[in-house]
């Protein structure tokens, strides 16, 4: 009985081996991975999606860790989505957590600046003292990512000067006649440094005064 016994432990053990030596690995391992653009470019403020393919397709671990060379010019999230910070040059990597294969994309990061500001009144104005005029700057292009402008007026106490409402690339300012004179009024954008220029003239009841002042002369309203 005792020999059968064994026997029987012997032939299961037996069984139990031939059983584990006909499973398979079902793991499938990464062999590659690819990213949707090779190199790209995006403007500052701006944001772009990468993906990533990782090969082969029915990988069981498809997860990848991403990176920025240069995170002041540009980083990336864990999905891959991209934002330009400053103008320059960064390279983005995507790396497999099998294995550790890596694809990398080149990305350009470019500032639009401003070319130009204008405003809506072009020749020479004559108000009343104690009117009231609006005048509206224009920066172009309008897709330039700083818009802002400064304004000033050569003598604040002959014509007040207030900013106004901005809207895009659009700012307003309006201006009130204090007393009889002559002024320059003065748009300057905040990045590139361009210019344009109005000349005011207030009258009022008594004989015109005023004149235009120099460049030092200048208040300034931001």
């Amino acid at each position: 009985m005792k020999k059968i016994l064994q026997s029987a432990f012997l032939l299961a053990g037996a069984i139990l081996l031939l059983a584990g030596c006909g499973k398979k690995d079902k793991t499938v391992y990464v062999t590659g991975i690819k990213l949707s653009e090779s190199s790209v470019s995006v403007l500052v403020g701006e944001s772009l999606q990468l993906s990533a393919t990782i090969s082969p397709s029915d990988a069981t671990d498809k997860s990848v860790t991403w990176s920025s060379t240069n995170e002041s010019v540009a980083t990336v999230d864990k999905d891959g989505r991209v934002t330009g910070i400053t103008e320059g040059i960064s390279t983005v990597k995507a790396v497999t957590t099998d294995g550790a294969f890596s694809a990398e994309c080149l990305v350009n990061v470019s500032y639009v600046h401003d070319s130009s500001v204008s405003l809506n009144l072009t020749e020479d104005q004559v108000i009343l003292i104690g009117d009231k005029l609006e005048i509206t700057a224009t920066v172009a292009p309008a897709d330039a990512v700083d818009v802002t402008v400064k304004w000033e007026c050569d003598d604040p106490e002959t014509v007040s000067l207030t900013p106004g409402e901005v809207n895009g690339n659009v700012a307003k300012a309006t201006l009130e006649a204090l007393k009889g004179g002559t002024v320059t009024i003065k748009v300057t954008t905040n990045d590139q440094g361009n210019t344009a220029t109005l000349k005011v003239t207030v009258k009022g009841s008594s004989a015109q005064a005023g004149g235009t002042f120099g460049e030092e002369d200048f208040g300034q309203y931001e």
